[in-house]
């Protein structure tokens, strides 16, 4: 696999947040901190997960924090699927 599809990816972040918040109409902007979101660094591991499951990939050890957003996730998750 080349590269995630950032509308996919996008989406999949959405959702994983949205379960994370218990908040099915949360909006998540591609710029904004997922400290901003109100996740921790536990529902963003959980949420890493769901994105994971809902693309049918693993990305393995990926560093992603609070201050991340969902266009530096997809960056790393790229960099870390095209070095797997």
């Amino acid at each position: 696999m080349t590269s995630l599809d950032p509308q996919s990816f996008a989406q999949a972040v959405t959702n994983g947040v949205r379960k994370q918040r218990k908040a099915p109409s949360i909006t998540v902007d591609a710029g904004q901190s997922f400290g901003a979101l109100g996740l921790d660094s536990l529902d963003i591991m959980n949420m890493v997960l769901e994105v994971e499951s809902a693309l049918g990939v693993n990305f393995g050890e990926i560093d992603i924090g609070e201050n991340d957003t969902t266009e530096t996730f997809l960056t790393k998750a790229n960099a870390r699927l095209a070095s797997a």
